[in-house]
């Protein structure tokens, strides 16, 4: 079971929370979402098992993430090797993280509409929610942008909270194509390569 604590929804956290997602899709884990995220099971049935049962837990830390993805990026941790790492490829990797990403985040979760606007969480503005079905509703056409604090607005931010919700809960190797896991997995096992096995040594 994977628990990932103290990430609400902002956009702010999203990339943060997205970088998370797509490790665990790497390893094929089974991913649902939550203001704290438990992985592989869900609450309900965790807390049904017997006492005498044993089950592993791992607290994944999105800090130490970051900082190393950062230090890819700035070449700070191909510098910590003395010359033993490529740098220009300890960077490209980086890079490549960051553009994925944020290209996931735009795809899937409206991430360059709505960063600027915060809510801690994606039900913050379900009151404006009217449940109208989206399966074929544009949002690229629904002329949703600033400002943002007029109701017809928020009732178009409140129908992405949903969009987004929906999707947390499926999981990105429910919501990602082959080509797209394909890629992903590439990228992770170069970085865990690049890495001396510092992603696999975290996911197990």
């Amino acid at each position: 079971m994977f628990i990932e604590f103290g990430l609400l929804y902002t956009p702010s956290s999203l990339l943060a929370h997205i970088l998370f997602l797509s490790l665990l899709t790497c390893r094929d884990r089974v991913i649902m979402g939550d203001n704290s995220v438990v992985y592989d099971k869900k609450v309900e049935d965790f807390a049904e098992k017997p006492v005498n049962q044993v089950t592993n837990v791992f607290v994944w830390d999105m800090d130490e993430t970051l900082i190393l993805l950062k230090s890819l990026l700035n070449g700070a941790y191909a510098k910590a090797f003395n010359g033993e790492k490529d740098e220009q490829k300890g960077v490209e990797i980086g890079r490549t993280w960051e553009n994925r990403i944020l290209e996931l985040s735009d795809e899937l979760f409206f991430y360059e509409e709505i960063e600027n606007y915060n809510k801690p969480y994606l039900d913050a503005l379900k009151e404006y929610d009217d449940g109208r079905d989206l399966s074929d509703y544009d949002f690229g056409k629904d002329g949703f942008g600033p400002p943002y604090d007029d109701d017809a607005n928020r009732r178009k931010l409140a129908y992405r909270h949903r969009v987004i919700a929906n999707k947390y809960k499926q999981g990105l190797h429910n919501v990602l194509d082959q080509d797209k896991k394909k890629m992903w997995n590439e990228l992770y096992d170069l970085t865990d390569e690049y890495t001396d096995r510092w992603l696999s040594s975290g996911i197990m």
